[in-house]
This record gives C-alpha cells, structure tokens and sequence, in this order.
C-alpha cells in the first residue's frame, strides 16, 4: 500500500481531482512535517508533543481510509470538524496569551474548506471561528493577561515553530487554489474558442441552408407559373365556357400558391408569412383577374403568424376560395365593394380568422359547389371548423384553426 504517491481515482474532472489530490498531499504534508517537529516539541513542551502525535496518527489513519475509499469529502469534513474543534477549545481552554497559532490555523481552516467543500461550508466554518473569537475577546482575554508575565523563552519559541507549521501549510492550500484557478481559467479560453468555431460552422450552415431555401421556394415557384402557363394554353384551345371558367379557377388557386412561395423567398424570416402583405397582393391580383366593373376594397388585419410551413399553403387556398367566391357571387350589381379579413392568434398554435364581404350574393346553380368542398377540405388539414352567415350587409365567415404549430 503506497501512502506517499497519489492513487489513480474515477473522478472524471479536473477540479474534484485537484480536491482528492490537495487532501491526500496534505495527510502526507502533515505526517511527516509532523515527524520532524514531534522530537523538538519533546523537549520544549510535552501537552504540544502529544497533541502533536496525536495529529500524526490521525493523518495515518486518514490517508489508509483515502487510499481505500478514494472519497476526498468524507476526510475533508473530518478534518475541517476536528480544526474547528481543536482551534476554538484552544483558544477558549487553554490559558496562554500566545494564542497566535489558533488563528494561523483557524485561517488554514477556513481556506480548506472554501477550497474542498464549497462556498457554504466556507461560510459557516468562518462563522463558527467568528463566533470563538468574539467569545475569547469577552470572557476569556482578561484571566489570559494573567498569564503574560509568565510566557517563557520555551513557549515563545514553541508558538513560532507551530505557526511557522500552520501558515506553510495555508501557503501550500494558497499554491493549489492558484493551480486550479490557473487550470480554470485556461480551460475557459479554450472552451470560448471552440464555441466560437462552432458558432462560426453553423452561422456558415444556416446562411447555406437559407440561401437553399430561398432557392427551392424561387424554383417552386417558377415551376408553379409554368404550369400556369401551360394551363392557359390547354384553355386556349377550348371553346367551352364551363371548361373555360374551370381552367380559369385552377389557374388562380396556382397563382396562389405560386404567390406564397414568392412571399416567403423575398421575406428575411423564411419561417414566417407576413400575413397582411400576401393577402393585400392576394387580393388585389384576384380583382384585376376578374375585370369587375364594381370596386372592391380589401381590408387586412393580422397578428404575426408563427406556424409550420405546411399549413402556409392550405391557408393560401382557403383564401383564395372566399375572396373569389366573393368576386364571383356577391359583386354583382354597382355598388361599391369591401372585403374584410381578419386573423388573431388567441393561443398557442391558436387562430381565429374572420372574413366579411359587403356584397350581394347571387346564388350559384350548383347546391353544392366545388369551391365550398375545397374550403371543407382546406380547414380539416388546418384542424379547425368554420361557421358561414348572410347578413344584410353581407356575407361573414368565421374560422377556428388549432394546432397549427406542429
């Protein structure tokens, strides 16, 4: 069994290793400066010589139960308890005025347990050397006046020895601190460096993903406007005003969706649709579609939408639908239109949109039309429902979206 060298441990850091290290060198440091001290503390004075032995065979013991247990915290609240005890029952017991060397010692103490057990032990060991003293200085300090006149060449010399003792040994926990503190501080370069690299490497990613994402909603996009394009030359070719006007719809609901991905490609946050701006160019395309001799307003008002992008495009056709369907069905006559669109977030994944028309509805000849079972279809995938009535001032639609953070 090796006392002396210190033992390889589990511990998987730098800093409880400093601590395991700093208690196993101080039972050695103690052990044997303990040694060298134990033949002239038998001459000078043999209270000191026993209480100086006794040290010894509690650093022994302390380092076998170490090596054997390699648990430094046990030990260090063992001896940290042991130099309170010692230090204060000396300096309240112990009827001498060279009490130096208890608080040389109640020092090396404390920094002990600041070092091993943390701030609050540091903390309340300090106290209780707080609470000694102060007891010292009001009861104790008088009859110890008493005994001035008395203090020898033998005590004085005694007391030096024992405090020369205790500071190198508060000098020796002072240079491990500094190591550690050393080691700490290097770590903490070393550590911002590399998560400035990182930093770096996935500032680098997310530019390339951006621009890649931009790239594919550009791309999708032009797609989208050629299938438009090749739509309209199928329709050209048609004579049929039924075959005509469906053309023409599925024409606009590509438009649509071709409209936000151009939104989201031209936007700084590709997560989010700014949701006032695509609705007003939205709109104000579908109305120029259209050629109505009635003018239509539209009117956006819209909380900041935070949602996946595979419900962007749902919401695009929804819209798409009522405001056609408005164009189609409620402007009939030569009054002056209003749309009116309003979306409010009232919860996590939480939506709330109204949708008024000022028009006049003319019935469609069909009961059921495809337009309404594409809005059926449009707000089951946006896990919501929707209530529709007509009013004398027009027709209003409410809409209630959840979960749409998924």
């Amino acid at each position: 069994m090796n006392l002396i060298k210190v033992p390889p441990t589990s511990y998987d850091n730098y800093f409880d290793q400093s601590k395991f290290n700093l208690t196993w060198k101080i039972n050695v440091f103690i052990f044997f400066t303990n040694l060298v001290i134990l033949p002239f503390m038998f001459f000078l004075a043999l209270d000191e010589f026993f209480g100086i032995l006794f040290s010894t065979l509690l650093a022994l013991t302390y380092q076998v139960v170490l090596y054997r247990t390699r648990k430094y915290k046990t030990i260090a609240v063992i001896w940290v308890s042991v130099g309170v005890l010692s230090t204060a029952g000396s300096l309240l017991f112990i009827p001498t005025l060279m009490h130096l060397s208890d608080l040389i010692f109640m020092f090396t103490v404390i920094v002990y347990a600041f070092f091993t057990l943390g701030r609050t032990a540091g903390i309340v060991v300090s106290i209780g050397n707080l609470v000694a003293i102060t007891i010292y200085l009001v009861f104790v300090l008088n009859t110890d006046k008493l005994f001035f006149e008395q203090i020898s060449a033998v005590e004085i010399t005694k007391t030096v020895l024992i405090s020369v003792y205790g500071l190198t040994i508060t000098a020796f926990i002072f240079s491990k601190f500094l190591e550690l503190n050393k080691y700490a501080a290097s770590q903490y370069v070393e550590a911002n460096q590399q998560l400035e690299e990182i930093n770096e490497v996935v500032n680098k990613r997310n530019e390339e993903k951006t621009v890649m994402l931009r790239e594919i909603h550009h791309r999708v996009k032009n797609n989208l406007q050629v299938i438009t394009s090749l739509l309209r030359l199928q329709a050209s070719e048609e004579t049929d005003e039924r075959t005509l006007t469906k053309f023409d719809e599925a024409t606009r609901r590509i438009a649509a969706m071709s409209l936000i991905h151009e939104k989201i490609y031209q936007s700084e946050d590709l997560a989010r649709l700014d949701f006032n701006d695509y609705l007003h160019s939205l709109g104000h395309d579908l109305i120029d579609s259209y050629a109505l001799t009635t003018d239509v307003d539209i009117e956006v008002k819209s909380d900041p939408i935070d949602l996946s992008n595979k419900y962007f495009v749902p919401i695009a056709l929804l819209c798409n639908e009522l405001i056609s369907n408005s164009l189609k069905h409620a402007f009939t006559d030569s009054r002056r239109g209003r749309i009116n669109v309003e979306l409010v977030r009232y919860g996590e994944g939480k939506y709330r949109m109204t949708y008024m028309d000022t028009g006049k509805w003319k019935p469609p000849a069909e009961e059921v039309t495809f337009g309404m079972e594409l809005i059926h279809s449009l707000i089951e995938q946006l896990n919501g429902s929707f209530s529709r009535s007509e009013l004398d001032t027009g027709t209003w639609y409410q809409f209630e979206m959840t979960q749409l953070n998924d």
